[in-house]
């Protein structure tokens, strides 16, 4: 048998308004999943397809939270990345995607937890 519960923290550096966490960061473990979101100021969560959380935040900057897995090691890393939306000098919208700290999947410090 596997621990009763298991938990991953992920600290977001860059301040965007949303935080994305892909489904396939809390389905790392199988169960039920919490989520716990901590930070200043009011707070707001929604659940949502991916594909419908995008287009929500399709015209505003947000980290986006997902796994990758390392051929060579094996590990699974949580890959967040900064989302930021800019104008273009005709104020379109753009996307410019940053990478942002990249860290193994246990051990990180910070206010966005999953628990089982």
């Amino acid at each position: 048998l596997g621990p009763d519960s298991q938990q991953t923290t992920v600290k977001v550096e860059e301040p965007a308004p949303f935080v994305m966490l892909d489904g396939d960061v809390l389905r790392q473990h199988p169960g039920m999943q919490t989520l716990i979101v901590q930070g200043g100021g009011d707070i707001f969560a929604a659940y949502g397809r991916t594909a419908d959380m995008k287009a929500w935040l399709a015209d505003t900057s947000y980290n986006h939270v997902t796994v990758q897995h390392h051929e060579r090691s094996g590990l699974l890393d949580l890959d967040r990345r900064l989302l930021r939306v800019g104008t273009q000098e005709d104020g379109s919208l753009c996307d410019a995607r940053t990478d942002q700290n990249r860290g193994q999947h246990e051990g990180h410090d910070g206010p966005y937890e999953t628990h089982e």
